[in-house]
C-alpha cells in the first residue's frame, strides 16, 4: 500500500506500549525480559476498519482475548506503565483518504485478511522523528527464555 500510494513505509506491528520516556538500555533490557516472559499467542482479526485519522486511517482491529490482555498487562508492569485504553490493531496504512477511498480499499483488503496473525517476537522501536525514519533498536523471539 505504501508503495502504491506513495506513504510512508512501516513494518506491520500491533502495539502493546507506546511513547516510553526511558533510557534506551533500560527499554532494551525491559523488552527482552519482556519478550522471554511472554507467550507466543495467535491473534483473530476481527474486521478492517477505517477512520480519518493519519495513524489510523486503515487498520485490522483485532478481537481481545484473555492472552492479548496478558501481553499487555506483563508489559505495561515490566516497564511501569499507566494501563491505559488498550485498543489491539495492526495499521495497514498510514495517510489520508477520503472516505469513498478509504471504504473502497477496506472491502478489497477484507477479502484477503487472514485468519490468524501469530504474535511471535517484541520489537521496541524508536519513533521519535517521523515514520519514514522510524527504526528498531531491539527485537527478540517471544516466548524465548535463553
Amino acid at each position: 500500500l505504501a508503495q502504491t500510494y506513495g506513504t510512508p513505509y512501516f513494518a506491520p506491528h500491533l502495539t502493546l506500549l507506546g511513547r516510553l520516556f526511558a533510557r534506551r538500555e533500560h527499554l532494551v533490557s525491559r523488552t527482552r525480559q519482556i519478550a522471554a516472559e511472554l507467550h507466543r499467542i495467535t491473534l483473530r482479526p476481527a474486521r478492517i476498519e477505517s477512520e480519518d485519522s493519519y495513524f489510523r486511517c486503515l487498520y485490522i482491529e483485532f478481537a481481545q482475548s484473555a492472552e492479548l490482555a496478558q501481553s499487555r498487562e506483563t508489559a505495561v508492569a515490566a516497564l511501569d506503565q499507566p494501563p491505559g485504553i488498550f485498543s489491539p490493531h495492526m495499521s495497514l496504512y498510514y495517510g489520508r483518504l477520503a472516505s469513498t477511498a478509504r471504504n473502497r480499499l477496506k472491502h478489497a483488503l477484507a477479502r484477503e485478511m487472514p485468519d490468524t496473525v501469530p504474535l511471535n517476537r517484541l520489537a521496541l522501536v524508536d519513533i521519535s522523528l517521523s515514520v519514514k525514519f522510524w527504526h528498531e533498536i531491539a527485537e527478540y523471539p517471544v516466548g524465548n527464555k535463553n
